[in-house]
């Protein structure tokens, strides 16, 4: 697989997956939200689509952040945000997510019991100026899917990065021919110096896509070295 084959796979993922207007129901199977009875709360969900033989997706997400009021659910397209949700719950939340109508309103969170319901996550003040950024797919995609990390832009870093080295390589060889033909030693030796240094980068992008490919048993087998030793002894000290 090239990396423009992971590109498109991308793509495709993207629409297969996160189509706009899907039933979903996004369940926060964090620590605190299994502890307070998440995994029931999925198996009920579960069993009422079963029940009613529609298509409606159940992603177990990671943390959604709000621990002291799990277990946590989202319902997709609305964005309806519920909190302190029950097994009991289940057939008004697929229900809910079946229908264009109004939330669950004993779900919604309050700051207070005098205080008007949220109806969606964004505006609730515990997440209102919060700006995710490395975190910003948590609750929204299953950690344990990569099929959701790749839709969501998985590997693209890597991707720009074998891209770079090899832009930066074949950039610093045509200055380098250049050079041997108009500049003095002095520019000669840093442009050489850069051209290595932009060769050892592509060459070790190659090695990180063929581990990606077809990942290595051990970091040796790819012809990598630690700072300051050999593997083997790593190896050893992990095992």
């Amino acid at each position: 697989m090239t990396f423009q084959d992971l590109d498109n796979w991308r793509h495709y993922l993207a629409d297969e997956i996160f189509p706009n207007g899907k039933e979903r129901i996004r369940v926060c199977t964090g620590t605190a939200c299994l502890a307070s009875g998440a995994k029931a709360v999925i198996e009920g969900i579960e069993a009422e689509i079963k029940q009613k033989g529609r298509d409606v997706e159940v992603t177990k997400t990671g943390c959604q952040g709000l621990c002291q009021k799990g277990p946590l659910v989202q319902i997709d397209p609305q964005g309806y945000f519920y909190q302190r949700v029950r097994r009991s719950d289940a057939a008004d939340l697929v229900t809910n997510a079946l229908s264009s109508g109004p939330p669950i309103r004993h779900l919604l969170y309050r700051d207070s019991g005098m205080s008007e319901p949220c109806e969606r996550l964004s505006s609730i003040p515990f997440y209102e100026k919060q700006n995710r950024i490395v975190l910003r797919n948590n609750g929204r995609i299953d950690p344990t899917n990569i099929r959701h990390y790749i839709a969501r832009g998985g590997y693209a870093a890597l991707e720009k990065v074998y891209g770079l080295a090899n832009a930066e390589y074949y950039a610093g060889r045509d200055a380098l021919q250049q050079a041997r033909l108009s500049s003095g030693n002095q520019a000669l030796a840093w442009l050489s110096l850069a051209v290595t240094f932009f060769t050892r980068c592509q060459a070790h992008a190659a090695q990180v896509k063929e581990a990606l490919v077809a990942p290595a048993t051990s970091p040796s087998d790819l012809g990598l070295r630690p700072f300051g030793g050999d593997w083997a002894e790593w190896e050893t000290r992990i095992k």
